[in-house]
């Protein structure tokens, strides 16, 4: 290419290449056939090029129609110092590198040729022609006018006009000596749309890698990397973005410097985005940071945030959100249809509270809702995992810790920023924990000012800090909560007087009494602990659990409601202590349990009852009829049962046969031909 005049950016004044916009598997389609497929032989010139197919054209903007520029492999420039030019509206451009198969957008193409910035601007009518650069390293900046804040700024690539641009392994590196201005960026789009397959970003510090400036912008990328940006990686303001299997990687974010509002100089390790709509599919954050508030992503009032099959390992935010900050923002992370992305992995994230996801509004205006599943949390570090205050409701389902929770509490919806939080779901959540305590006074499941509801879950092997809180804890409650079909086992707490499950009121302007249910559910701690807990303000049904391993079943001080069907095994030094009422008849009180798999704190093998335990089969009788209410038909790791028939939340176990008939079978007895031998036997 021809050298511009000095300081100054060379105009392209003709088409270069046009093609439509693409479908993520189509393969670029020109919007006609080009007027010339120009190719750049090694050795000569753009220009040199160019006349040898259009001798009439003497610049390089005098060119018209629909060109295609085509570099041999290999191809350079002898003296690379043109910093810019100009692609105007008039012009659809293509520029290629021989040697890549058309079809081929993801595969491993050419060597990049290094050319130099562009701008992609409608300068006049009413639109664009297409821009298709490939196989290309932008190495020159262009300036531009200055920013919002009226910083002088930058950029490799910028997109003002209404135009179809389509990247495909393009590349841009940050700052370089030979121009000096206030801000650097790699992409800079103020409209277009957008379609990038292994963009590359990297190593920009006084601006982001891309940088999406208004809700006339659309962009969609498939592959490629971000990496060691300072300033952040990708900054949406209010564009609509969809990434695919793209990669985020040792983004630190420093102060960027700026006094606007809001504040988000310290917020966004890899990604910021404020309004607009954000959709994330298989992409990755390795060990990003950020000053305050998303170590990976941070969201500001944005419409839609989508994620699904997301890894963050290492992701880290010195206030709220190791992976994920999201303020008055529309959250939903799922596995895709039929699991095709796979689970939400969160990898030693850490911050102090939210330490992998921090969800937040001020006030109870417009309801902001959330829904969390298919999420594998290990090795996590921070008050809570999880931190809400949203006035919508929030879904918490499908949860497992693979690699143990770590030194985090799970969930806490606290109420100081919100005074009334909607209602929290959650179900089939199966934490485990690996001998590190959680912090002093935190609850693994903590709300406040809100209900809960808490089903098919499977808690064990968790220890308290030395400040011993509830395991689970409904604090000044604005609605029933209910806690169904869950199993929380192994010891919680070696502090006398701590609480497995507690409901309490503490604020004292809370006018109204709200119920607890707790139905079906097994409780086995550590012989220290309480069951369950409620002081005056809880309206209790206590029906259908299974108390082993507990100083206190249950500790009741406010109305008792029901409380019927439940099982205390000879462990429990205390079924109830219910305002000193009696323990009532049709309770089983110093029974064993009789299960195949005896309380231990561990998590190798969860407990399981035997059949001819107690606990199965004693629901409600024929003069049991207010029970039936309870006595719901449920499934169970794909078997149906009536919630009434078997006390607790284990399943019955089958494994083995009873030779004898004394309840044992003989995979756990050293004799199943004598019932006189079994665990349960006096010994002799």
């Amino acid at each position: 290419m021809t050298r511009g005049p000095s300081g100054r950016c060379t105009h392209l004044g003709g088409p270069l290449l046009g093609v439509t916009l693409l479908a993520i598997t189509a393969s670029p389609a020109q919007a006609t056939e080009p007027d010339a497929v120009i190719t750049v032989h090694n050795g000569e010139t753009v220009m040199e090029a160019i006349q040898a197919v259009l001798p009439k054209v003497t610049a390089f903007d005098l060119l018209t129609g629909v060109i295609v520029l085509e570099f041999e492999e290999g191809w350079s420039e002898e003296k690379p110092d043109l910093e810019c030019v100009y692609v105007p509206a008039e012009l659809d451009l293509t520029v290629r590198v021989e040697g890549r198969d058309d079809g081929d957008l993801t595969g491993v193409g050419p060597a990049n040729v290094r050319l130099p910035g562009f701008v992609v601007k409608a300068e006049g009518g009413s639109g664009g022609g297409a821009v298709h650069l490939q196989d290309v390293d932008l190495t020159g900046f262009c300036v531009q006018p200055p920013d919002s804040d009226g910083t002088t700024s930058r950029a490799r690539l910028v997109v003002n006009g209404d135009r179809k641009i389509t990247l495909v392994d393009v590349t841009m590196a940050g700052e370089d000596d030979r121009t000096v201005v206030d801000r650097s960026y790699g992409l800079f789009a103020t409209s277009g749309v957008i379609t990038a397959y292994n963009l590359q970003g990297a190593g920009f510090s006084t601006g982001f890698a891309v940088k999406l400036t208004d809700a006339s912008v659309q962009l969609t990328q498939t592959g490629g990397a971000y990496t060691t940006n300072t300033w952040g990686a990708l900054g949406s303001f209010g564009a609509d973005v969809s990434l695919i299997g793209v990669t985020f990687k040792d983004n630190q974010l420093q102060d960027r410097g700026l006094d606007l509002d809001p504040d988000w100089d310290n917020d966004g390790g890899s990604i910021y985005a404020e309004g607009g709509s954000l959709s994330l599919s298989g992409v990755s954050f390795w060990n990003d940071w950020a000053p305050q508030r998303g170590g990976a992503i941070a969201l500001e009032s944005v419409a839609s945030f989508t994620g699904c099959g997301l890894t963050f390992a290492g992701s880290a935010a010195g206030a709220y959100g190791g992976a994920i900050s999201a303020h008055h923002s529309r959250v939903t992370l799922d596995a895709g249809e039929a699991g095709a992305c796979g689970p939400n992995v969160f990898y030693g994230v850490s911050a102090p509270l939210g330490a992998a996801l921090s969800l937040s509004q001020n006030g109870d205006g417009e309801q902001i809702h959330a829904t969390l599943s298919w999420l594998e949390l290990s090795q996590i570090s921070g008050e809570s995992t999880i931190s809400a205050s949203l006035s919508g409701t929030l879904s918490l389902t499908d949860v497992s810790t693979p690699g143990g929770l770590g030194a985090a509490g799970l969930f806490h919806a606290e109420g100081d920023s919100n005074p009334k939080i909607g209602a929290i779901t959650a179900a089939r959540l199966d934490v485990r924990g690996d001998g590190a305590p959680l912090p002093d006074g935190s609850a693994l499941i903590s709300v406040e000012n809100t209900s809960l509801t808490l089903t098919e879950s499977t808690f064990c092997g968790l220890v308290s800090g030395d400040d011993a809180a509830p395991m689970i804890s409904i604090t000044d409650a604005t609605g029933d909560s209910l806690l169904q079909r869950n199993t929380i086992w192994g010891g919680w707490s070696d502090v006398a007087g701590s609480a497995l499950i507690s409901a309490q009121k503490v604020n004292s302007s809370t006018k109204y009494a709200y119920a607890l249910r707790v139905i079906d559910n097994t409780l086995l701690g550590a012989g220290v602990e309480r069951g369950v807990t409620t002081d005056e303000s809880v309206r209790y049904w206590g029906v259908n659990n299974l108390f082993n391993q507990l100083a206190v079943g249950h500790s009741l001080g406010g109305e008792v409601v029901q409380r019927s069907h439940n099982l205390y095994g000879v462990s429990v030094l205390d079924p109830s202590d219910q305002n000193g009422e009696d323990v009532a008849s049709h309770e089983l009180v110093g029974v064993r349990p009789g299960l195949f798999i005896q309380p231990a704190r561990g998590c190798d093998q969860l407990p399981r009852l035997r059949p001819t335990s107690p606990a199965v089969g004693a629901g409600p009788g024929a003069d049991d009829a207010e029970l039936n209410i309870y006595n719901e038909r449920l499934t169970y790791n794909g078997v149906e049962y009536n919630s009434l028939d078997d006390i607790g939340a284990q399943p019955v176990g089958t494994t083995g046969r009873d030779q004898d008939g004394d309840g044992h079978a003989d995979n756990v007895v050293c004799d199943d031909r004598d019932a006189e031998v079994n665990p349960d036997a006096v010994e002799v």
